[in-house]
């Protein structure tokens, strides 16, 4: 990673180099703010690139940043009573990671770096001190917010006692398909590595569970598994498969 704060020069994506600007451009918070807010972020905005499986911040841990995807993607998860993971959202592209601490209280949830990312932070005071300045941003951030919320409802939904395994999995595996997914000869991709202990940690099932049900969705020619690499043979016939009574 490139940094320069003589020309901003913050990072590398593919072949090119990316600057403040152009990353602000990417985070949905950060698009349309004000120019006088636009301003102090280009000179309070750092780029961190996180590789595979890395950690961004922790559970309980007290952050001192707000982080947004530039790209890649993130899964945000959580501790159950049993101390094993739960994975709540994946994240991506343009999106906030941590609205949460903006009551001062340390993390409730930790995010991973599920592929190679770049991610823009910026101090919790100086977050705090633009907001309050700017309409624009505090409004975007309150409805980054209520996205996450609004998901939450509707995963509490899918994933209730009386939906079955199964139909949890297809819905987790069109969801993805259609957000992430990449058509290719051999179906729609998942354009990155999945395992069935990562989808176990989805849907707070035993991995020996989850591989069994996952197996009746390859025997029905729903998906399609080679290795790590996740292929959705028809997005439609999967999502009539969760809505089967």
């Amino acid at each position: 990673m490139l940094v320069n704060k003589n020309d901003e020069k913050i990072g590398w994506i593919g072949e090119a180099v990316m600057d403040i600007r152009q990353a602000m451009q990417r985070v949905k918070v950060l698009a349309n703010v004000q120019k006088s807010t636009e301003l102090v972020l280009r000179s309070n905005l750092q780029l961190h690139t996180y590789k595979k499986n890395a950690s961004i911040f922790q559970e309980q841990s007290p952050i001192s940043y707000f982080y947004f995807v530039v790209t890649g993607v993130v899964y945000l998860c959580k501790l159950n009573h049993h101390n094993e993971n739960r994975v709540i959202f994946l994240c991506t592209d343009g999106e906030m990671l941590n609205e949460t601490i903006v009551d001062g209280q340390p993390s409730s949830i930790s995010a991973i770096a599920l592929t190679q990312t770049q991610i823009l932070r910026i101090s919790v005071k100086t977050m705090k001190y633009l907001m309050g300045q700017d309409a624009v941003l505090a409004q975007a951030v309150m409805e980054s917010m209520a996205s996450k919320i609004r998901r939450l409802y509707h995963q509490m939904k899918n994933t209730s006692s009386s939906v079955r395994l199964e139909q949890q999995i297809a819905a987790k595996l069109w969801k993805l398909a259609r957000d992430y997914g990449i058509p290719t000869k051999e179906g729609i991709k998942i354009p990155f590595d999945l395992s069935i202990t990562f989808f176990a940690d989805m849907v707070g099932s035993k991995r020996e569970t989850v591989s069994r049900n996952m197996k009746r969705l390859v025997d029905q020619g729903l998906i399609r598994i080679e290795g790590k690499t996740f292929y959705i043979m028809d997005q439609q016939e999967l999502l009539k498969f969760f809505h089967k009574k």
